[in-house]
C-alpha cells in the first residue's frame, strides 16, 4: 500500500520486499526519535542515533533501488527529501516530524552554552538544508507525486524552519560580534535575524490558522513567538545601546562575512536482516497442521525405535552378566 495515497498495488519482486521493509525502518526510527523527550543529554543522545539510523534507511533505499512504478511513496527523490530531513533534527522546534539529527546536536550546544561562533555553524548548515528541502518541494518531481494535502503542509513546516534557522544564525554571530566588542555588525546581524523572524511568525500564524494538525501547528507557533519576542528585544537594546553608547557604523550586510555551515550528523549504518534489529523471524514456528503432525508421528515412532533398543541392550547385557 502507498503510504501517500493508501492505495493498494500488488508487486512480485523480491527486491521491493526488502525496500519496504527497510522503508518501514526508517519510518520506525523516525518515530522513536521523535518521541524521545531530549529533556537531558541521554535522551538527546538517542533522539540523535535513531534519526542517524534513519538517514541511512533512506539514503540506502534510494541509492541501492530503482524507482519502483506505482510506489511513489519510494521514489528517489522523495528518499533524498526523507534523508535530509533526517540528518537536520528537531530542536528548537520539537513538535515538527520527522525529526532529525543535527538539530540534537544544535540544541545541545544551546544547552552547554558553546560560543555562538560555534552554534551560528551548526543553525547555518540548518537553515541552508531546509532551504534545499523548500526547493525540493517546490521542485516538479515532488509536486507531481506529493498529494497537496502533504505538500501545502510541508512548505509551510519547512519554510518556517528555514526562516527561525537562519534568524537564529545572525542572532548567534551578533552575539559572538558583541563578545568580540564589534558593537555595529552585530546591529546588522540582529536587524537580519529580527526581519527573518518576523516573516517566521507571519508563516507559522498562516500554517496554525489553516492546519488541520493543531499538534504540530501549535506548538510551533508558540516556539516561533518566543525566538521572535528574545530576537526582536535584543535587536532594539542593540541598536539602542549603539546609537547612545558605542556610536559604531552600521555596515550593510553584504558587508560581513558570511559563515559557512558546518554539518556534524552522519548517517549511521547497521545491518537491516540482523535479528537484533528487526526481532526473530515470525514465520520460525508457522508450519502447515499436516506437518505438525507428521513431524509428531515421526518423533513417536523414533522414540519407540529407541527404547526397543535400549530395552535389547539391557537384556543382552543381563545375559552377558
Amino acid at each position: 500500500q502507498d503510504a501517500l495515497v493508501e492505495s493498494s498495488f500488488v508487486r512480485e519482486e523480491v527486491e521491493y520486499e526488502e525496500a519496504a521493509t527497510l522503508y518501514n525502518l526508517g519510518s520506525a526510527h523516525s518515530i522513536v526519535g521523535e518521541r524521545e523527550g531530549r529533556a537531558d543529554d541521554d535522551s538527546l543522545k538517542q533522539a540523535c542515533t535513531q534519526f542517524q539510523c534513519a538517514a541511512w534507511v533512506f539514503q540506502t533505499l534510494r541509492e541501492r533501488y530503482a524507482q519502483f512504478e506505482n510506489a511513489n511513496d519510494m521514489h528517489g527523490d522523495l528518499c533524498r527529501f526523507y534523508y535530509s530531513l533526517m540528518l537536520v533534527s528537531i530542536c528548537a522546534l520539537p513538535e515538527f516530524y520527522p525529526s532529525q539529527a543535527q538539530e540534537c546536536v544544535t540544541e545541545k550546544s544551546m544547552l552547554d552554552g558553546r560560543p555562538p561562533a560555534l552554534t551560528a555553524k551548526l543553525t547555518k548548515f540548518l537553515a541552508e538544508s531546509y532551504d534545499y528541502c523548500w526547493n525540493q518541494l517546490n521542485a516538479q518531481t515532488l509536486a507531481s507525486i506529493l498529494p497537496e494535502k502533504f505538500l501545502r503542509d510541508w512548505k509551510r513546516l519547512v519554510l518556517v524552519k528555514k526562516l527561525v534557522y537562519s534568524a537564529l544564525t545572525n542572532y548567534f554571530l551578533a552575539m559572538d560580534a558583541a563578545a568580540k566588542m564589534k558593537f555595529g555588525p552585530g546591529v546588522t546581524w540582529l536587524k537580519q535575524a529580527d526581519i527573518e523572524i518576523t516573516e517566521a511568525a507571519k508563516v507559522a500564524q498562516a500554517a496554525s490558522n489553516a492546519s488541520n494538525s493543531p499538534r504540530f501547528s501549535a506548538p510551533l507557533l508558540v516556539v516561533v513567538n518566543f525566538a521572535q519576542n528574545v530576537i526582536s528585544s535584543s535587536c532594539k537594546n542593540a541598536i539602542k545601546d549603539n546609537e547612545t553608547i558605542y556610536h559604531e557604523r552600521v555596515p550593510p550586510l553584504a558587508e560581513l562575512e558570511a559563515v559557512k555551515g558546518a554539518n556534524v550528523a552522519k548517517p549511521t549504518p547497521f545491518d537491516h536482516t540482523d535479528p537484533e534489529v528487526i526481532g526473530q523471524d515470525i514465520f520460525k514456528d508457522l508450519l502447515p497442521i499436516e506437518t505438525l503432525e507428521a513431524s509428531s508421528m515421526y518423533s513417536e515412532m523414533k522414540a519407540d525405535f529407541l527404547r526397543k533398543i535400549l530395552a535389547e541392550v539391557e537384556e543382552k547385557d543381563v545375559a552377558l552378566g
